[in-house]
């Protein structure tokens, strides 16, 4: 092997190495933001919970349609949580400089090509 081809063969596997470094950091990232949503969604629920049973204590007709009221916003709020998070993680990971999926994609394919490329050159020999 030439000094050429090992040059090229140690920077081949230092961007491996860095990609698999931004590929653990965002899914470290996803991690947190699922951690949170989940703080979120107990936060939302313990405040519902608490407002049912103020209502509770009020008349029963009023009871059922705050009950329906609740289950509709609590659904709502459940939807948006999702898409927030999406978001947030997204968002979260753009600041921090890591690559979009797409990007990581096609991180993945170059790394493919030029291993297969050198590969090649090694064949040759």
């Amino acid at each position: 092997m030439t000094k050429e081809h090992a040059g090229i063969c140690v920077r081949a596997r230092k961007l491996g190495n860095d990609a698999l470094h931004v590929v653990r950091g965002a899914w470290l990232v996803g991690l947190g933001a699922l951690a949170v949503a989940e703080e979120e969604a107990r936060s939302v629920f313990d405040r519902l919970k608490t407002k049912g049973e103020e209502v509770e204590k009020g008349e029963a007709g009023t009871v059922r349609q705050a009950c329906g009221h609740a289950a509709s916003r609590a659904k709502r709020l459940g939807d948006g949580m999702g898409e927030r998070a999406r978001r947030a993680v997204n968002s979260a990971l753009q600041r921090a400089g890591v690559p979009s999926r797409d990007e990581l994609r096609e991180l993945i394919d170059r790394v493919e090509k030029l291993t297969a490329k050198l590969d090649s050159l090694g064949d040759g020999r």
